[in-house]
């Protein structure tokens, strides 16, 4: 909950912006794939990895990493030191690594179909204990905000659970009675992609924070946001969480605390 503030700097930077009147319009661009937190450990070495996919022929020169620090007039993209490696990968490599990744999905979902009944016999053992620490966490959150914010919180839980639950229900009813629904289109296979391996030497407290991995300049992401601006500037469109973006928490250094209302 605390990075909700800092993801929102991150939209700032490099919005891809929604309407929820109007179709969402597709992102102009090839698609990023990064694990959106990643852990590390103070003074030792870290890595990961990133995607980039689409349909075109990609340029590794287009490929950068930032991180998103507050400037004096807002949030703002600085450089990073981390060692990035680039490997851009044929079709053929592609297809391989995406049998790769089905033959791994396939064995851990093996692994789960087998271990099924562990994990419910555990979870009825569980049961107490869970309800034990329900509660336990309860009781910290309203010594946290107050008797009379709980009360209220409680209030709008429940409010919002049964609206989501009458939400799901209109919905399966549409399902259930919609014969016609059309069936969802397959995903396009990518044509070309870049692999990018991350290496952070000597992680320190500084390394936390926001990032940004961006395929293009600065200018493709002004250009698409003047597309959905009206004329007076102002946006019409709920700036969210663009792509590439990710959290890079380390142990032991303190997270910055959300805003006060």
């Amino acid at each position: 909950m605390k990075y909700l503030v800092v993801f929102a700097l991150v939209a700032l930077v490099a919005a891809r912006p929604d309407d929820g009147d109007r179709p969402r319009p597709k992102p102009k661009g090839p698609a990023i794939f990064v694990r959106p937190v990643h852990r590390a450990a103070q003074n030792e070495s870290y890595e990961f990895k990133f995607g980039i996919a689409g349909m075109k022929e990609l340029d590794e020169s287009e490929v950068s990493l930032w991180k998103v620090v507050r400037g004096e007039k807002g949030p703002e993209l600085a450089e990073t030191d981390f060692d990035v490696e680039l490997k851009t990968l044929t079709e053929e490599e592609i297809k391989e690594w995406i049998e790769e990744k089905k033959e791994k999905m396939k064995e851990i979902l093996e692994r789960l179909e087998d271990k099924r009944e562990e994990i419910k016999e555990w979870i009825k053992e569980k049961k107490g204990d869970i309800k034990e620490w329900i509660e336990a966490k309860k009781e910290a959150i309203r010594e946290r905000i107050g008797d009379e914010k709980f009360e209220m919180l409680k209030e709008w839980i429940e409010e919002k659970k049964e609206a989501i639950k009458e939400w799901i229900e209109e919905k399966k009813a549409e399902r259930e009675g919609d014969e016609r629904r059309p069936k969802p289109h397959p995903r396009p296979h990518f044509k070309h992609a870049i692999v990018g391996k991350v290496t952070v030497s000597g992680v320190s407290c500084d390394d936390q924070g926001p990032y940004l991995v961006r395929y293009g300049s600065k200018d493709d992401d002004k250009k698409e946001k003047e597309a959905v601006e009206g004329k007076d500037g102002e946006s019409k469109r709920r700036p969210s969480k663009p792509r590439g973006a990710f959290l890079i928490l380390v142990k032991g250094c303190k997270r910055p605390e959300p805003e006060e209302d």
